[in-house]
């Protein structure tokens, strides 16, 4: 008995351990995915939107804007100059009664966005409870070698090039989320599964231990009530078989 519900335990501990370590392995890799997603949808809007930032017309923004928009995880979108007045702002009406939006003029949280990527001149993240926050540098050039460097590799802006002005991209985590409960249903059906063919495993091992054991313990109760047994049933041939015979 000790040795089947020590059996017993080990299958669930290994169950619950490889589903925490696939959950944990898998949520690390979605949000690696959607933060690298991000970035370069802040990196593609601020290559857009360059021409608009410079001579700071609201229209050249519009369709950058709008094509960012498109993703469904976007909930807003932000262009700066470089003074970090606001020149075209865009959200999704859903978006619009979360909370408050960020203010262009006058707010610290984006001064102190801006100083670090006049420091740092790559895009950067701020991660919050609900949200993601993408934001990059509007470079005077096109910042990168070739417009395909854009996709498959990060560059710093060439020399020569100057800010003109800064992005914002909002990303909601209910996608995030709706990803990582269908992981966790996932996960735990697995562990269910596994739960069930360890047992179902154990059971049918013990069980063929145990049936031998229970025929002689029946041939030995015969013979001690003074019966007599021709032979114990027992077929196989290790220990419990031997005394069997």
């Amino acid at each position: 008995f000790r040795r089947v519900l020590f059996r017993s335990v080990l299958i669930i501990v290994v169950s619950f351990s490889f589903t925490a370590f696939f959950i944990h392995h898998q949520s690390r890799s979605l949000r690696e995915t959607m933060i690298k997603e991000g970035r370069l949808l802040a990196s593609l809007l601020a290559y857009s939107t360059r021409l608009g930032v410079f001579s700071e017309n609201e229209s050249l923004l519009q369709d950058p804007v709008e094509g960012i928009l498109q993703q469904e995880e976007v909930r807003e979108v932000l262009v700066f100059n470089l003074e970090g007045r606001l020149l075209k702002k865009k959200a999704r009406p859903a978006a619009l009664t979360r909370k408050r939006p960020v203010k262009g003029d006058g707010d610290e949280q984006p001064g102190r966005i801006f100083e670090r990527l006049r420091e740092s001149g790559s895009p950067i993240y701020l991660e919050g409870d609900d949200k993601f926050e993408f934001w990059a540098p509007v470079v005077s050039g096109s910042g990168y070698s070739t417009e395909e460097s854009l996709f498959f590799k990060e560059e710093p802006p060439r020399r020569g090039n100057r800010i003109i002005g800064f992005v914002g991209i909002k990303v909601g985590k209910e996608m995030l989320n709706k990803r990582l409960w269908g992981l966790l249903l996932k996960s735990i059906l697995m562990a269910i599964t596994f739960l069930m063919l360890g047992s179902l495993v154990t059971y049918l091992v013990v069980r063929g231990v145990t049936r031998p054991l229970d025929r002689l313990t029946m041939g030995v109760k015969a013979l001690g009530t003074g019966g007599s047994v021709e032979k114990v049933p027992v077929e196989t041939e290790d220990e419990v078989g031997k005394l069997a015979m």
